[in-house]
This record gives structure tokens, sequence and C-alpha cells, in this order.
């Protein structure tokens, strides 16, 4: 559904002052009023845009979460990531939405700092409603309508349960004991052992450190006697969203926002040292973004936790902290079957034997750096201890080739290699070999979600889009792109054979991943975006939506006036602490226009239409692909679906 909007009553985005949030490029809400629904709309396909064909049909067919949903209780969300739900005997297949940062109402800068707690999962069929036709949607917005999901007060309709992390499994589930999950710290991904639901979560956390004895192999910490690269200190004093905040990490004061400085720490963080680092003839080859920049190197502490209470499973017990570099922006995909010596004898059908993961050190690059995708595989037999919830994570890295040309695996994460990127990149001159950006990856990766859709004999990958807030902490202007999108801003497309590109070292390159192409561009879908002073004349963006943060006097006047003098000075104080940093967001971020980003595939929504297409060629095969898409302003979830042919993944079908 689209909407428009009379006025903005609050738009907010990561305050990038700080490192880590800068890194992260995650986002939070805007606040609207006055939405008026309109009807959904076919989003146009077969132009080009760039340089680059669009492929596949797309339609938007309605929003999940959103302003315009005038859903009771919930204002705003984004994600949306599908996982299988353990099945209850005479109910229907379900799967969980798990959705980050939601919002109860439009006026919530009276509600700071943001809340404790504020991801949400809600229910919708495993599988896809009827009403889901082949082709052009003509009932879709029932689809959005199947959403269902749990309110702690049946008379209170914001009192939907939020999902909660514990450090651990004991059974004092007190508020006292709960995880600060509230702005910007989210589920990255969720996937099921066929029993227990279990989710992968980023807390705004780092690992930090005194020696490289508390680092994971190979890491090095800043604070060890050994440790010779660029100091890292703190930003002092430090803009926090939480009370548990980590440091802001700068080498010198110029990483730091006036009038903070920076000062040393007394504990250090773990590091990687490098990127990656691959072998040819005999030459370990690698690229200096960590040398230029060893804030990028950092480590995240990552919960792998568990739905361990069968009376709330939206409360989640940490099994375990893992401590990654290259897998800080992740998506998972359980499958029956993954044979890591073999691929071909995989069966990447969903399934319950092993969980696959892809990850990025970043959710963008910048000044060079590629925030390229690596892999680990781990088996989900035996993973949960149902009586201590600890969880045996053990992956195995995908760590390139051997000498035989068949995928090597390690237990270190140090020793991974991207799944792309690296032979396009490696050129050899007077017989040394270095790394160049000849086939670089986008500069806005954002979020990424893979799917297996054995028609098409493919794993497909969409990611990209665009965040707004990604303007430089000490300036507050917006860098150029490095690595510009063939499309800019829009979700994008890459495919391949197997979940690591392909079989052997050896195999045809028709396996290794396709070059990104756009799937869905901005201007294909600007009737559900906001409009800033660029593109705000055009005939399709939403009028009114200009972003600029709502007046402070609005916001206070939605504090209720029954509330005595002392509640309301305090309330008072609230909203002004609130607006005053939305505000100071929204002059860091300089962009008031709406963006896409968080798309995310529901597996088992995915339909064979190959029989049922009227101008579908001889041995061409035909899928229908339903997924969200997260936009930001206006703060919502929208479901889209998208036609493939095999066609369109044959050979040179897939070249920029």
């Amino acid at each position: 559904m689209a909407f428009t909007c009379s006025r903005v009553v609050l738009r907010s985005m990561p305050l990038i002052g700080r490192a880590g949030l800068a890194a992260l490029g995650l986002y939070s809400v805007s606040g609207l009023l006055g939405c008026q629904t309109q009807k959904p709309h076919v989003v146009p396909q077969g132009a080009s845009s760039g340089s680059s064909q669009i492929i596949g049909k797309t339609w938007d067919l309605c929003t999940w979460l959103g302003p315009s949903t005038k859903r009771p209780g919930i204002f705003g969300s984004d994600l949306g990531i599908a996982v299988p739900l353990p099945n209850t005997a005479g109910t229907p297949a379900q799967l969980g939405l798990v959705f980050g940062d939601t919002w109860a109402s439009a006026a919530e800068a009276c509600n700071y700092p943001i809340l404790k707690s504020d991801d949400f999962m809600a229910r919708i069929p495993a599988v896809a409603p009827a009403s889901l036709t082949p082709g052009q949607p003509m009932a879709a917005i029932d689809a959005c309508n199947s959403l269902q999901y749990t309110l702690s007060d049946a008379n209170d309709p914001t009192s939907w349960r939020r999902m909660r992390i514990f450090p651990d499994a004991l059974p004092d589930r007190s508020e006292a004991r709960v995880l600060d999950t509230g702005m910007l710290r989210t589920p990255l991904a969720a996937f099921s052992d066929g029993v227990h639901t279990f989710g992968i979560f980023i807390r705004d956390q780092y690992a930090s450190c005194l020696s490289n004895a508390e680092c994971p192999d190979a890491m090095v910490c800043s604070k060890d006697a050994s440790y010779t690269g660029h100091s890292l200190g703190g930003c002092e004093p430090n803009v926090a969203l939480s009370s548990d905040a980590p440091p802001a990490y700068c080498r010198d004061d110029a990483d730091c926002t006036s009038p903070a400085v920076c000062n040393q720490l007394e504990r250090g963080v773990c590091l990687a040292t490098q990127p990656f680092s691959v072998t040819r003839d005999g030459q370990q080859i690698s690229t200096s973004w960590y040398n230029e920049d060893p804030r990028r190197g950092i480590a995240t502490i990552l919960h792998v936790a568990s739905a361990f209470w069968p009376d709330r499973p939206e409360d989640f017990a940490t099994g375990y902290y893992f401590k990654t570099n290259k897998f800080m922006n992740l998506t998972a995909r359980a499958v029956a079957h993954f044979d890591p010596l073999n691929p071909e004898n995989s069966d990447y059908s969903e399934g319950t034997e092993t969980l696959l993961v892809w990850g990025r050190a970043a959710f963008l690059g910048r000044d060079g750096f590629q925030a390229l995708p690596f892999f680990l595989y781990q088996p989900l037999t035996g993973l949960l201890d149902e009586i201590t919830g600890a969880i045996a994570w053990a992956p195995r890295f995908f760590a390139g080739y051997d000498v035989a040309g068949a995928p090597a695996w390690s237990a270190r994460e140090v020793d991974a290699q991207p799944i792309y990127g690296v032979d396009e990149n490696l050129v050899q001159e007077g017989g040394v070999w270095s790394f160049r950006d000849v086939a670089p990856e986008l500069d806005y990766v954002n979020q990424m979600s893979m799917q297996w859709v054995p028609q098409l004999g493919r794993w497909l990958m969409l990611y990209g889009g665009e965040t707004p807030a990604q303007a430089d902490p000490v300036t507050g202007k917006r860098p150029p792109p490095t690595h510009a999108q063939t499309s800019p801003g829009a979700i994008h497309l890459r495919s391949a054979a197997h979940p690591f590109g392909r079989a052997r070292a050896d195999a045809p390159d028709a396996q290794r991943f396709s070059p990104a192409r756009p799937v869905l561009p901005t201007s294909a879908i600007a009737d559900q975006l906001a409009c800033d002073e660029e593109t705000k004349a055009s005939t399709t963006c939403t009028p009114g939506l200009d972003g600029r943060p709502g007046n402070l006097w609005d916001a206070l006047a939605s504090v209720p006036t029954s509330m005595g003098p002392d509640d309301l000075l305090s309330a008072s104080t609230s909203c002004i602490a609130g607006t005053v940093a939305l505000d100071a967001q929204y002059s860091v971020g300089e962009d008031s226009a709406g963006h896409l980003y968080g798309a995310s595939i529901i597996g088992s929504w995915t339909q064979d239409v190959t029989g049922v297409l009227p101008d579908l060629p001889e041995n061409d095969a035909a899928v229908e692909l339903y997924w969200n898409v997260s936009t930001w302003n206006p703060y919502q979830v929208l479901l889209m679906k998208t036609q493939l042919r095999s066609s369109d993944f044959q050979a040179g079908a897939a070249t920029q």
C-alpha cells in the first residue's frame, strides 16, 4: 500500500559521530502523521537503469508494517526475516517474521532514550496464501493481512511482545537480566533445526581485550605489548544511545566530532590485521584496507541464541558469543544436506541438517574498502544443549581451493576467503601478483538474503539499496561512492551455482557469482518513498514527505494533558532530549529522501510458475520469488514479488 502524509513529525537516522554506528550503516525510524492509503501498484520493468538491464519483473504487493497500514499499536518497523517455527499438532505450519527496531507510535521522541527491547516477531503461513496468484497481483493485500502476533494485554494494542535477549538460559528472566536490544541493536538472521528456533543478534558490542590471548585465533589485541599497528583510543565525550554503549574507536582527534577528542582507553579491542589473504605461485596477496584504517578490522560480538523457553517464544537465551570480523553482517539458510568436499552431492532444499551462513565485515564500503562476502557452514545436529542452553557453535569457513582444486575449509575465521571478488581482482605483472579494483563490490551492500531456487539451479543473493546517514562525522557531508551501484539505491541480485560459487576451482565460470544487476530500482517504487529537495519535483515520489524533523512543540503536544506538574516536567525534558537527538541525527545525515534496504527472501513462498505463464518459451522455467524490503522515510516493510526465468541466468544474460 502506498501512502501520502500531511507532515513529518520525527525523522531519525543513526548518529554517525560514533565509529561503530558509521560502520554498521543500520537504521532507526521516522515518524509520520496524516497518512492515507492508496491502491497497490505494479513496479514497471524492462527499462535500462544505468549501464545494467533490470533483471526480472517485480511487483509491489502490500505493506506488512508501516504508517500506511493503520495497524493499531504498531507504527513502523524494518527487516522481516522469515524463519520456520516449530510445528504445533493440529495447526498449519507457520513462519516467524522477525522485525528490527519497531515503534508503537509516531511520537516516540517523548520516549527517550529508546526502549531497551524493541524488536518484534510475528507469524505468517508457511505456504503463500492462495490470493497470491501467478503474474499480475490481484488481491495481494490479503497476504499482509495474514500477519499475526501475540499481545500481552488483549485490551492494549501496543502490548505486542518485544523480543528479549538474555545472557544465558538461567531460569531468572527478570527485566534486570534483559540485554539491551534497543535502537540499532537488531536480529541479523534466524533459523531452525526443526525443533528449536534460533536467532543471531548484533548489539553494537565489540570484543574488548588486554592481550592477544583474549582474541580469536590469529587476531591481535590493540593493547597487547606485541601490537605495532596504529593505536586506537576512544572519542570522549562519547555520544551514546544506550547505557552500555561501547567506545567510539578513533585513531586521533580527527576521527572524532568536535568537541570530542581521542583519548586512550583502559582496554583494547580485538582486530583482524588484514581483510583476507590468498596465495598464488607461492606469493601471499592481501589488500591494504586495514592498514589504512584498523577500525575496519575490529571484531564484533554476535549473540547466537535460542528460543529456549516454550512459554514465551519471543525470549532468546544466548548460547554462544561469536567474536567475528568477517561475519558481523550476515544471513543464514538451513538446508537438507551439504557436502563440503563434493558440493555437487548437496541437497540445498530447505532442511535441518546444516546451517549455511554468508557474512560481510561491514554494511557498507568506503574509500576503496569493499565489504566482500564470506561463507561458513555449521552442522545443526546436536547444536543446542537443552539442559544448559549452550550452543555448540563450531563453524567451518570457506578458505578458497586446495592445490587439487577442491574447496578448502578451516576452523579459523582468519583463513576465510571471499566467495567472489578475488580472482576478478587479482592481476600479475612481471611475475608479481597484486590485488586491484577491477571488479569491485558495491559500496552500499546493506543487509543481504540468500535463497536456493532449484528451478533455476541457482543460489540468489538480494542485497544493496542505500543508507542516507553516511555523512562524514567531521564535515557532515556525504562523500561520493568509490564503487557506485549500477542503479544507485537499487536492490541488486547476484546468483551462483553453489553457496560459495564454483564447486571446484576448475569448474565452469558459469558457476561463479554473476555480476550485480538491479532487481528493484528506487525510481520504480518512488511512490512508496519520501521526496527530498532533489526528488520532490518528481510526479511519482510522495509529496509532503520532505523528511524534516518535527517541531519540538508538536512532540510536546502529544504529552497527555492529564499529567501532573512533576510528570509533565519529566516528560517535557524527555521530549526535548529526544527531539534534539533526532534533529542532530537528521542534520548529520543531510538526506531526507526515501531509500531501500534490508531485502529478505521468504523462501517457502517461492512458487514454480513454469506451467502457467502463457508467454513462456519452450524449455524456459519460471519462478516467482516473494521477499520483503525495508524503506527508510517512511519506516516500513513491503512485500514484493519478482518473476524470474531461467533464460535470465543463461550465459551472457547476467553480464554488464
